[in-house]
């Protein structure tokens, strides 16, 4: 029989931050209205099919909306946007105020200026520990503009530079 490991939350969260993450605004239109939040839990999941993943956390006022949505848009933010990432951080507030935004396939907001999107049906979702972890299928997608990610690590904003691509020719 396993027995319980206590662990220090304080240092795991020292040992996580030092993981480079890349920052994205979560959305969902809920019957008419749109929901926002900030996530950096974020992945690609599979190509076949195309599956993408982000958690909520199990006490966020956005989880019961994302469930009832039934769909989401991934909304990948520039190094200069973290003012965007800090609004739709904050509780308590409208999150789109000031934030153009045209409704995409799902009706989910796509943010006008975000570096790309991926708009995306719930296929399923998971209780993990304190979040719900939900699984997309991959509807639409596109890059927007090109620029450098925004980055989170160790608690603070910051970017990532993007490798020229590969000379093709």
């Amino acid at each position: 029989m396993r027995s319980e490991v206590t662990l220090d939350e304080l240092e795991l969260r020292r040992v996580l931050g030092r993981f480079v993450t890349g920052v994205t605004v979560v959305t969902a239109d809920v019957v008419g209205v749109p929901l926002g939040l900030t996530a950096n839990s974020f992945t690609s999941v599979s190509m076949k099919p195309p599956l993408v993943l982000f958690c909520v956390h199990s006490s966020s006022r956005a989880k019961a909306g994302l469930q009832q949505a039934g769909g989401f848009a991934i909304n990948i933010l520039g190094a200069d946007q973290e003012h965007i990432s800090r609004q739709f951080a904050r509780a308590g507030e409208n999150r789109f105020a000031d934030v153009p935004f045209h409704p995409g396939r799902t009706g989910a907001p796509i943010l006008v200026g975000a570096v790309a999107y991926l708009e995306c049906r719930t296929k399923a979702e998971f209780e993990g520990g304190d979040h719900l972890i939900v699984l997309g299928e991959v509807l639409e997608f596109g890059i927007l503009r090109d620029t450098e990610p925004l980055a989170f690590l160790g608690g603070r904003y910051g970017q990532v530079r993007c490798p020229a691509p590969d000379d093709e020719s």
